[in-house]
């Protein structure tokens, strides 16, 4: 029998996991139109709960340099 876990937490071997993995792409690609300064890999992490929060600062002083530009 597995072993039971919190609510809402991400299983690799759950059949879920996969099919987020696929549609992970096509979700970037539409929160990349509405956010197109930021990198593709950053979306990726904010998408899979990876983000780290300390990155936020350096998210938003890449946003600050792209619009100074």
């Amino acid at each position: 029998m597995a072993e039971p876990r919190a609510l809402g937490m991400y299983h690799p071997i759950h059949p879920f996991a996969a099919e987020v993995r696929k549609n992970t792409f096509s979700i970037i690609e539409s929160v990349e139109s509405l956010f197109p300064g930021v990198e593709q890999s950053t979306l990726t992490q904010i998408i899979e709960n990876r983000f780290k929060p300390t990155n936020i600062y350096d998210l938003l002083a890449a946003e600050e340099e792209r619009v100074e530009s």
